[in-house]
This record gives C-alpha cells, sequence and structure tokens, in this order.
C-alpha cells in the first residue's frame, strides 16, 4: 500500500450526475464495497455555471450518497468530462527537469488555446513510448482550469476526503481497462470514449498508449465519419486487433451501428471484472445494469492504490 488508507473512492462527474465506486483492500486483494449513482438537482453548466453553485450541486449529489454509505477519512478520486480537459501530444525533451517541462508545456499550451490563461492551467503528462507508429518521444499533456482544482479540493476538505487524482474520464476509464484486460498482445488497438459532446481516442500497441486525440461533435450521426477519418489521416496498414466503447448510456444498437458503418467491431467491458465483490454487490442494481459506464470511476481508484 502506498497511501496510508485501505480504502479509497473514485467519483465521476459528468454534468448531469456523479458515480462512486468504493474499493477495499484486504487480504491483498481489491474488494469492491459500494457503487452509486446519483443525478444532480439540476445540469452543471462548467464553463457558466459560478463556483459556488457547482460545489451545492456536488455536495448535494454526495450528501445523498453518504445517507446510504456513511464514508469519511478516506482517500478519493476524480474523472472529470472530456470537455472541461485541454490537452495536447507534443515532442518533448526527456533530460528536462520536471520544472522546466511543464513550463514549456505551459508555453505551448498558450499558443494552442490562446483564450485561456495558462498561469490558471493545472497540468499534468504522460511520457509516451516510441512505438513503430510513433517514432519520436511524445507526451501527452493536459490541462485542467485550476477553478475546477479548487472547488473538487475545497470539496473534500468539507467532507474529511483526502484528494489523490484529479483526471480526464479517458485516460482514467483506460487505467480499468487495461487491469481487466490483457492488452499486450494487440499491435494495434483502439479505445474510444463518447462523453459530453467530445469523442476521445486512444490507439495502442502491446499495451503502449502512442496517439491520443479528441473531437467535439454535435450529433451522434457524425461518429462513424469522425471514426472513419481518424484511421484515414493516420494511414494505419493494418486492421485494429480489438476496439473497445466507454461512455454513459451506450446502447446495444448504437455500438453495432457503428462497428457496421466504420467496420470496426466495436465492444464494451466490465471495469469490476478482475475485482472481489462484497455482499450485496452482485445484486447492485448499477453493477447489474450498467457497470460499463463506471469504468472512469474504477480506473481512477484502482489507480490509487
Amino acid at each position: 500500500m502506498m497511501t496510508g488508507f485501505d480504502t479509497t473512492a473514485g467519483l465521476k462527474l459528468t454534468s448531469s450526475k456523479m458515480q462512486f465506486v468504493e474499493l477495499r483492500y484486504k487480504s491483498g486483494k481489491l474488494f469492491v464495497q459500494d457503487i452509486n449513482e446519483i443525478y444532480f438537482n439540476e445540469k452543471i453548466n462548467f464553463a457558466k455555471d459560478k463556483e459556488t453553485k457547482i460545489s451545492a450541486l456536488l455536495q448535494g449529489a454526495y450528501d445523498e450518497i453518504l445517507l446510504q454509505n456513511p464514508v469519511k477519512d478516506i482517500s478519493i478520486s476524480i474523472s472529470v468530462p472530456q470537455n472541461l480537459i485541454y490537452s495536447m501530444q507534443v515532442p518533448f525533451e526527456e533530460s528536462l527537469l520536471y520544472t522546466d517541462l511543464i513550463e514549456q508545456f505551459r508555453w505551448e499550451l498558450s499558443l494552442l488555446y490562446p483564450f485561456l490563461d495558462s498561469r490558471e492551467l493545472f497540468i499534468q503528462y504522460y511520457p509516451l513510448k516510441k512505438t513503430e507508429y510513433n517514432t519520436r518521444t511524445t507526451a501527452y499533456v493536459t490541462a485542467l482550469p485550476r477553478n475546477y482544482f479548487k472547488i473538487f479540493s475545497e470539496f473534500c476538505k468539507t467532507n474529511n476526503l483526502y484528494l489523490r487524482f484529479v483526471d480526464s474520464a479517458h485516460t482514467a476509464s483506460d487505467k480499468a481497462l487495461s487491469a481487466n484486460k490483457d492488452i499486450t498482445g494487440d499491435k494495434l488497438l483502439l479505445s474510444l470514449m463518447i462523453d459530453e459532446k467530445i469523442l476521445s481516442f486512444i490507439f495502442y500497441s502491446n499495451g503502449d498508449p502512442f496517439l491520443l486525440r479528441s473531437y467535439a461533435f454535435t450529433n451522434a450521426s457524425e461518429i462513424p465519419q469522425l471514426v472513419r477519418n481518424e484511421f484515414e489521416k493516420n494511414g494505419f496498414n493494418e486492421p485494429v486487433s480489438n476496439a473497445y466503447i466507454s461512455g454513459d448510456e451506450l446502447s446495444g444498437p448504437f455500438i453495432d451501428m457503428l462497428s457496421e458503418k466504420t467496420g470496426i467491431t466495436f465492444s464494451t467491458f466490465n471495469p469490476f471484472s478482475q475485482l472481489q465483490l462484497d455482499a450485496g454487490i452482485r445484486d447492485n442494481r448499477f453493477y447489474l445494469q450498467k457497470n460499463s459506464s463506471f469504468s472512469p470511476a474504477v480506473g481512477i481508484s484502482i489507480r490509487s492504490f
């Protein structure tokens, strides 16, 4: 154990709801103790709503969770909607000090997103290994406006929670994917997420991510063409060995339609499949009816151990 906590939780936030997963480490294994989903009293517009309103809606939803499961004094990590994250994949010099790298990324973000105050961004980066598809040393850089990080920090302080990580829904979800599926043998694998009108791609080769992209869309009918465009643009010379899709309210007919129109067979995955389940979890309606949608909450809580 690295954190000092034997119990941790993951929160997945969307504009309309909060999903909650609580894990406990015991006897050398991870056990799922609680799965819950609470809708906000009204949808959050993260771009326009005041911080006080966002905080009140988060607290109201979490209070409902506490009524059913009075958790306290645990670590927690939060996945946020893809549309809150600004990102880029850029070459970088591995020999630079961490602080110098962050400043370099801050400068590059200011060029890419000139409407942002780059000094008010919480920046993280993930070095990507070289593959035959990605022969340069690159980093995937994400930036979250600090006002959101402030909201989450104060939320945790109010509820006696220790904040571990804040990450995008897709990278959080893929932590659960790699924990549940052996993807090291897939020469070309695609993870696709549909989240808050953002279509997010992560391509893997033998278990290592090498290309991350995201695109805004207005209507779901645009998604098949966006997928085809991405493959044409990158000129992959072999078929995808596996393709996984995640997101909220994904129906079987929609996944079948997307598979048919793109020629890629997409499937969902159960993020709980490699975890132990406490008594009652197998009968939990969220586990039974929509377990795949909890992959960001599961993935980011696994990361906390």
